[in-house]
């Protein structure tokens, strides 16, 4: 298994027709229409023995072509970044342990579909740390190291709101194989 490597890539043009609208009402309909070119690139494989490389970016370049609400033509829609990115390396230090490091990138988004509300872009930190049996898995994940403050869901109604993401979070697993 050394030095195994996938490579992956993709150019897109998606259009969604009938996409929820916001009405000058404060109510929804279904007759906006959004279109997105994009592309993608990955990487998945192992350096040599021990080390495993994880990597991934995203690319977005969104516009809303037909809205109801007033001003959201030629706007990006809400909670779309234009770049995103995450690289993780895991390291096996035994057969039966494990532990990885990586870091998640989220760019600058608009918190509604006018473009007047919006919220930095982040790079989160996060780790872990693996124990294998034949007949389960032990796993603790650490989430958010630097305990950053981070925008995470963005919600485009009442004028765009934003909710923060998790602190440092610790999550210990255990999958049993019967």
């Amino acid at each position: 298994n050394e030095g195994n490597l996938s490579l992956s890539a993709a150019a897109f043009q998606i259009t969604q027709t009938n996409a929820r609208s916001q009405n000058s009402d404060g109510t929804y309909s279904a007759t906006g229409t959004v279109r997105v070119n994009g592309a993608r690139a990955g990487a998945a494989g192992r350096i040599n023995d021990k080390w495993q490389l994880f990597g991934a970016y995203t690319y977005l370049d969104a516009t809303i072509i037909d809205g109801v609400a007033p001003g959201t033509q030629g706007k990006t829609p809400a909670n779309t970044p234009q770049n995103s990115a995450s690289l993780w390396a895991v390291y096996s230090i035994t057969p039966q342990w494990e532990a990885g490091a990586g870091a998640t990138y989220v760019g600058p988004r608009y918190a509604n579909n006018t473009d007047l509300v919006s919220v930095p872009g982040y790079t989160r930190f996060d780790a872990m740390v693996a124990y294998h049996q034949p007949k389960y898995d032990l796993r603790l994940n650490l989430f958010n190291l630097a305990n950053k403050m981070y925008w995470d869901a963005l919600i485009p109604s009442d004028g765009g709101r934003a909710v923060p993401g998790s602190g440092f979070t610790a999550m210990l697993s255990l999958n049993y194989r019967f």
